[in-house]
C-alpha cells in the first residue's frame, strides 16, 4: 500500500514535461536564439552559460508561454562560464531545482531544440571526468564530459528523471591542440584542423558541464 501511494504521487510523463518546459527559457537577441537558460525555482533569476551571450550584458528571455522580457547580467563567473540573468520586468517563478542524484548513475536528458525549434528532452550520458581549463589556463574542477544526442547549445540544462537540474552545458577547454579559442558552439565535438595558436590559452573547445550537484543553490548563496 505504501509503495502504491508513493507511485500515485509521481507526476505523469506529460506533467513532468510541462514542469520542465516552464522552467526552461530561450535566450535571444533581436529574435535570434543565443542560448538556453534555466529559471531558478522560487527565485526567478535565470542561470545560463556566459559565453552564450556573446559578450553582451543583457538579452531577451522567451518563456514557455511566449512572453518575452529583457534581462541583464546580474552576476557572472568567466572562468566557470556561468551567468545569472535578472529579468527587468515581471517575475516568472516556475523554475527548476538542483538535483541530488549522482549524474553518472542516473538517466539524463538535456533540453535542446527539436523540430520547429521547440525545446524538448534529448538523451545524454556522462563520459567521465575530464581535465578541463578556462581560456586563461585556470584549471576547472568538477567538470564532466557529456555525450549528447543532439546539438550542444550554451546553457542547456541536464536533467535527472524527476526533472531536477544536475548541471548546465558550458564552454571550456580540454587538451593542448593549438586551435583558435573562438570556435562557434556548432563546431564543438568536431575535429578542427590544428593551426597556429591565437594566444597562450589556445585549446580544443569541448562540451562540458559542471559536476556541482547544487549549482543553483551555490549560485544563490554566492551571488545573492
Amino acid at each position: 500500500p505504501a509503495a502504491a501511494a508513493a507511485a500515485s504521487t509521481l507526476p505523469t510523463p506529460q506533467e513532468l514535461y510541462e514542469h520542465v518546459r516552464r522552467g526552461v527559457v530561450a535566450i535571444e537577441r533581436n529574435g535570434v536564439p543565443l542560448a538556453i537558460g534555466t529559471v531558478l525555482g522560487g527565485d526567478g533569476r535565470i542561470l545560463t552559460a556566459l559565453s552564450g551571450l556573446g559578450g553582451s550584458e543583457g538579452a531577451d528571455v522567451r518563456y514557455a508561454d511566449g512572453t518575452t522580457v529583457h534581462a541583464k547580467v546580474g552576476h557572472s563567473d568567466k572562468d566557470a562560464d556561468l551567468a545569472l540573468l535578472i529579468p527587468q520586468a515581471g517575475k516568472w517563478m516556475d523554475g527548476l531545482t538542483a538535483s541530488e542524484a549522482d549524474p553518472a548513475a542516473t538517466a539524463l536528458r538535456a533540453m535542446l531544440p527539436g523540430r520547429g525549434a521547440r525545446l524538448g528532452p534529448a538523451e545524454a550520458s556522462i563520459k567521465g571526468r575530464t581535465d578541463a581549463h578556462a581560456r586563461d589556463g585556470l584549471p576547472l574542477l568538477h567538470m564532466l564530459d557529456v555525450d549528447l544526442k543532439g546539438p550542444p547549445i550554451a546553457g542547456a540544462p541536464l536533467l535527472d528523471a524527476t526533472g531536477s537540474v544536475v548541471g548546465v552545458l558550458v564552454r571550456a577547454c580540454k587538451g593542448t591542440l593549438q586551435v583558435p579559442v573562438d570556435l562557434p558552439w556548432a563546431a564543438w565535438g568536431s575535429a578542427p584542423q590544428a593551426r597556429p595558436a591565437a594566444g597562450p590559452a589556445a585549446c580544443t573547445p569541448v562540451v562540458l558541464r559542471s559536476e556541482e550537484r547544487r549549482v543553483g543553490e551555490e549560485c544563490r548563496s554566492r551571488w545573492s
